[in-house]
């Protein structure tokens, strides 16, 4: 069904302790406006709170969210903690409302979601944000913490705004580059909460890529040859180096290996125990040339003792090509999500994958 977006408000400055005044406001005007009297609802299966280091990842993160919520809708707490921003520069909180509705064809129904933007300024204001999240989020309403730019790595910048969290949902494609122990880190961070679940964004975006490399090992070549592998690489942009050891914690997991050990101090590569003496080597080999894919994966390549060679290779967005023994080499369909369609699979059922945290903590074995 085809939709269109009416704004009734845009970043307009309210008190703090006003904001459900106003947006009740909004509302109200909205009913008395609605062409032929639709009717409006206020739709919201979620709490989406969104926390923008600076201002340049909250003029990143907005868009894709403006993008999401016309499929999922939320109320949308966009924050701005600026800790080392002197009060003088204003009041240690300031608050904007933004308010639309998705108009279905027809014009009988107006879906409305509303965005509240919160800056906090100098310790005395960023103290302040976790009581108006407490405040501000829909009663009986999951809630999904976004974090946006790079994943937290810091206990202390991530604790304060967990409680009440059902869902905490990050990227570790936006780990700095070539920083070592980044993805041990987050798994650090993502642990302090029992029951706490983890969407990742680079990890939903590689979930077609997963599919096409099981697929390899079914009927009618079956999991014989994983079990004569001798070794296994991932060709990858810089970037993607945090999806390349997710990629491998998930084979890991899967295939039963054993703990990784580093080939040499500083390499991509290692020696993975498979048995009572075989081994595999498995190696991340960066390419400068760029990748099609959000993720940054341009291939994996499996070699076995018998000279054996399985592959997936980008073959240009949104086709891999796969190649097996003694079949011919075909081009498959697999789909990769863009930022807003992995942010509203990790508001759906793709978002409680339990998987996730067994492939982060055996790829986590791979910065040993």
């Amino acid at each position: 069904m085809k939709t269109r977006e009416v704004v009734l408000a845009r970043d307009v400055g309210v008190d703090v302790g006003g904001i459900e005044r106003e947006l009740a406001a909004l509302w109200r005007d909205a009913s008395k406006r609605s062409r032929n009297h639709a009717q409006v609802t206020r739709a919201c299966s979620w709490n989406l709170v969104v926390h923008c280091a600076d201002d340049a990842t909250h003029a990143m993160a907005r868009p894709l969210v403006d993008q999401a919520v016309r499929h999922v809708p939320t109320r949308t707490l966009m924050l701005k903690p600026r800790p080392n921003l002197a009060v003088g520069d204003g009041p240690p909180v300031e608050a904007w409302v933004t308010a639309a509705c998705q108009v279905a064809t027809g014009g009988d129904k107006l879906l409305c979601t509303e965005e509240i933007t919160i800056e906090s300024r100098g310790p005395e204001g960023v103290a302040r944000l976790p009581a108006l999240v407490r405040a501000l989020t829909v009663p009986d309403v999951p809630t999904a913490l976004w974090w946006a730019g790079a994943p937290p790595t810091s206990s202390s910048a991530l604790g304060i705004l967990l409680a009440g969290v059902d869902r905490l949902v990050f990227d570790t494609h936006a780990l700095p580059e070539g920083v070592e122990g980044g993805l041990a880190k987050v798994a650090h961070v993502c642990g302090m909460l029992d029951g706490l679940l983890l969407a990742d964004l680079c990890w939903l975006r590689t979930a077609s890529l997963r599919a096409v490399i099981a697929s390899l090992f079914d009927a009618p070549v079956g999991p014989a040859p994983l079990e004569r592998l001798q070794r296994v690489r991932l060709l990858v942009v810089p970037a993607a180096v945090p999806a390349a050891k997710l990629l491998l914690g998930w084979l890991a997991s899967r295939l039963g290996w054993g703990t990784a050990e580093r080939v040499a101090r500083g390499q991509l590569g290692w020696q993975v125990k498979v048995g009572a003496e075989a081994t595999v080597r498995i190696d991340i080999e960066l390419e400068r040339r760029e990748s099609t894919r959000h993720c940054g994966v341009r291939g994996v390549v499996f070699e076995t003792t018998q000279g054996e060679r399985f592959a997936v290779d980008d073959a240009g967005t949104p086709a891999l090509e796969v190649s097996a023994p003694q079949v011919a080499t075909r081009s498959v369909l697999a789909h990769e999500p863009s930022t807003p369609q992995a942010l509203v699979s990790a508001l759906g059922v793709r978002g409680r994958d339990r998987l996730y945290p067994v492939a982060l903590h055996r790829a986590v074995e791979l910065d040993r």
